[in-house]
């Protein structure tokens, strides 16, 4: 899929913007001088935010860097994730093609070979680790602040809060129990056939973040670098997407530019 719209977390019209925020909790950071954190201290329900050339105000927060305030937007993780994937996905492929370049048989192999075998490596384990750290953040999201999870067992009911959910439950419980409760939604149950491809990325995940003794020895044929190379991205970031859009419509959505990437 080509790359996705960029968004932050809290992005408004300026009707939007108007209607949802009171004008006396609001900062307008041209007239508060050069220090920006002793004016905010004086309102603590003061917000922050950027206004865009478009005419959006995006929320942010405060930072101070070298002693100079700086408003930074507040990320959609979820989003930046899921773009971080898809940005090592173009990379690898690229990768890819120079490797098997370098590698084939009626050519000579020069010393590009150290480069473009790290770049493939690093870009397809990041694209992986990207990959799957968006569904876990997406999942999380899901879970509410204040409401509890009621696990019953054979003589005994568990009850988890969001915390206790995030830190103690597994992820295929999450994924099969915990959020369905949760959303009146059942990912997997709509769609039996890509649970098999959530699978693939957690089990690819599961072996470059858990790397056995085995795969750092001169043993014949590296298992995760065989699965690196065979490995369907293209179908586990269709499938995260599909994932994500079907608890939250359109929150992965193309860009609407004219870049084919």
């Amino acid at each position: 899929m080509k790359h996705i719209e960029k968004r932050f977390l809290e992005e408004y019209s300026k009707i939007e913007f108007e209607t949802k925020f009171s004008k006396e909790n609001i900062v307008t950071f041209e007239k508060v001088g050069n220090d920006l954190q002793k004016k905010l201290a004086k309102n603590k329900h003061a917000e922050g935010f950027l206004i865009m050339e478009s005419g959006h105000y995006i929320k942010s927060f405060n930072h101070k860097i070298n002693g100079k305030d700086y408003l930074f937007p507040i990320p959609d993780p979820t989003l930046i994730y899921f773009a971080g994937a898809q940005d090592k996905l173009r990379l690898l492929k690229e990768n890819k093609k120079q490797l098997l370049t370098n590698l084939d048989l009626n050519n000579k192999t020069g010393e590009e070979i150290y480069t473009s075998y790290y770049q493939f490596y690093i870009n397809s384990c990041g694209c992986i680790i990207f990959l799957f750290t968006t569904l876990e953040c997406f999942m999380n999201y899901l879970i509410p602040d204040d409401k509890l999870f009621e696990k019953k067992l054979a003589n005994k009911t568990e009850i988890y809060n969001k915390d206790q959910i995030e830190r103690n439950i597994a992820f295929w419980e999450k994924i099969n129990t915990v959020i369905p409760f949760f959303t009146e939604q059942d990912f997997i149950k709509s769609h039996p056939t890509f649970k098999i491809n959530l699978e693939n990325l957690k089990n690819m995940r599961d072996d470059i973040i858990h790397t056995k003794s085995k795969e750092n020895s001169s043993t014949v044929g590296n298992s995760i670098l065989k699965k690196t190379l065979n490995f369907n991205y293209e179908l586990a970031i269709e499938s995260v997407a599909k994932y994500i859009n079907f608890y939250e419509p359109d929150k992965i959505k193309e860009c609407p530019c004219d870049a084919n990437f």
